[in-house]
């Protein structure tokens, strides 16, 4: 991992070991997956590694940071949150498949899209998850709707992420975009 000034000066370099997941972070501290089943964070002064949360498998999607939780999606079909203070996992809901966009932040609540077609780096390819299911969850962790999509069609083929806008979410799919009325994350 790699951390630059705003000079573009390198500040700092850490090698943590294997593939990572994309970054979360709050004021001076980034939260990421690592591809040894754990979710690290690190000061993002010095890049020590100021704790690790202990995870059953990998992490393809960005942890979601705020002041007072931090929010990550397993490939073990978890959604965990933890206390950024101290590591300590707070709830965790078990999901059908893997997550492999989210947990977003859509007003109060998380959103979280399990399955899906999901592209990996390297000369991996991609990898087709089935179910795929959006998922409505409070912050406390209560899971307020599940939307599946596995008998749905879509003009533009399968879905292959998810991205929060506001109060919407959005759905992209090769060929098309799907957008999630914002009633159907927030009425419950």
């Amino acid at each position: 991992m790699l951390f630059l000034e705003r000079t573009g000066e390198v500040g700092w370099t850490r090698n943590l070991g294997g593939p990572l997941s994309a970054v979360g972070a709050t004021a001076g501290t980034a939260y990421l997956g690592a591809a040894t089943e754990e979710l690290l964070a690190l000061e993002t002064a010095t890049g020590t590694v100021a704790w690790r949360g202990s995870l059953a498998n990998t992490v393809f999607a960005r942890p979601l940071a705020t002041a007072d939780r931090v929010y990550v999606g397993g490939a073990d079909y978890t959604l965990r949150a933890f206390d950024p203070a101290s590591s300590q996992q707070l709830w965790r809901d078990d999901l059908g498949n893997a997550v492999t966009h989210g947990p977003m932040q859509v007003g109060d609540r998380l959103v979280t899209l399990v399955g899906g077609t999901h592209h990996l780096r390297g000369s991996s390819g991609t990898i087709p998850f089935d179910p795929t299911v959006l998922y409505i969850h409070e912050q406390d962790g209560t899971r307020i709707r599940e939307v599946r999509f596995d008998d749905k069609s879509f003009d533009g083929g399968s879905i292959e992420w998810a991205q929060a806008a506001g109060e919407t979410v959005y759905l992209g799919q090769m060929h098309g975009l799907t957008r999630i009325a914002p009633e159907a994350i927030t009425d419950a």
